[in-house]
């Protein structure tokens, strides 16, 4: 999963080097802004059908029409990123990111309350542990890698 976040970054990254728009106010920024949208989505459903681990329980037909129609909507290459959450959401990719100068997409996530959590969990988290595997019983394995949980999940904390 790690290497399909990696490849759409990268993949993003060029894409929207090569699909930058001039927001003009004239009859070509509309044209311009269209290409690139139909370009950048054309790069990530490519590299979600190749990258993405629950790739074959998505309908992708039906999902790449149904997100072609809300793209239509959009007058901006900027705008139309929105629609990447759309996308997450509807396959369930929550371990999906795409990074655009400051701004961060991802599917749409639950609020975790820190109430949730047990009380040693929340002991072990607030004194900051590092990386750490064990096998719990002989027979499960465990894995805490720090930082991968965050009550805030603002950018700057990514």
């Amino acid at each position: 999963m790690r290497i399909a976040i990696i490849i759409l970054f990268l993949v993003f990254t060029y894409i929207s080097g090569i699909a930058q728009t001039v927001t003009k106010k004239n009859s070509n920024s509309l044209i311009e802004a269209t290409d690139s949208i139909g370009i950048f989505y054309k790069a990530l459903f490519k590299t979600l059908k190749a990258g993405y681990l629950d790739r074959k329980k998505v309908d992708w037909k039906s999902l790449e029409n149904d997100t072609y129609k809300s793209l239509e909507s959009y007058n901006t290459f900027e705008s139309s990123l929105k629609e990447i959450t759309n996308v997450f959401d509807k396959i369930n990719a929550t371990h999906c990111l795409v990074y655009r100068g400051n701004n961060r997409y991802t599917a749409t996530r639950k609020p975790i309350s820190k109430d949730s959590y047990s009380v040693e969990w929340k002991k072990k988290y607030d004194s900051k542990p590092s990386f750490e595997v064990k096998v719990l019983n002989d027979k499960f394995g465990y894995v805490m890698i720090p930082g991968m949980v965050f009550f805030d999940n603002s950018a700057e904390k990514s």
